[in-house]
């Protein structure tokens, strides 16, 4: 009972926060069951990290943004493929999110999640698109929000000038640098991921 009292008073105290992750969960049920009932190859393995049916819920694509589904920037952020994909971001997004809603408020957290998240995905695919990409790989997940909260929050460790203020800039840089290098490795290794960018 402690951690639904805990849930509890997070909701009353970062609403966008919670808000924002309650809603990535109820994507990925209706993901999930989508799979189900269309009968899309569902095992408990690929409830892990293989669910393939983003594009219904909003994922993106190159191909998709050259057609103008510009929505899709922000729409994404809120599809995860698999039950790993989600549980990450939603832990980055409950420690992070809670700690710049402190900050800024509620409404103020949401706008950066939009910018963010749409911003950071536009981004990615302007890379993608110099970098001749296949405009057919997907992009889904919070991710994008999420680095974008690590450099929101590095920066303003960073410019408190403070010894807190300096050991959480460092923190989330180190963050960036490990996210970045497993990217990397990731794609070395030729395993099937999504859009590092």
């Amino acid at each position: 009972m402690p951690m639904l009292r805990q849930l509890k008073d997070d909701a009353r105290d970062f609403p966008a926060t919670m808000t924002l992750g309650a809603l990535w969960v109820a994507v990925f049920l209706l993901m999930t069951a989508d799979q189900v009932v269309r009968g899309g190859g569902f095992s408990p393995g690929g409830l892990l990290i293989g669910l393939h049916n983003g594009h219904r819920f909003g994922d993106l694509t190159l191909a998709e943004l050259y057609a103008g589904e510009v929505w899709r920037l922000v729409t994404s952020t809120f599809v995860h493929f698999g039950i790993l994909h989600i549980a990450l971001n939603l832990y980055a997004l409950y420690q992070l999110g809670c700690l710049v809603e402190s900050w800024y408020g509620a409404g103020a957290f949401v706008g950066i999640y939009v910018l963010t998240g749409g911003g950071g995905n536009l981004l990615s695919g302007v890379i993608r698109h110099l970098l001749r990409s296949n405009p057919l790989v997907q992009s889904g997940g919070g991710s994008t929000v999420i680095m974008g909260l690590v450099a929101l929050v590095a920066v303003v460790g960073w410019r408190a000038r403070t010894r807190g203020g300096e050991f959480l800039a460092r923190q989330m840089g180190w963050v960036l640098a490990l996210t970045a290098a497993l990217g990397v490795g990731l794609s070395a290794a030729g395993l099937p991921v999504i859009d590092n960018w």
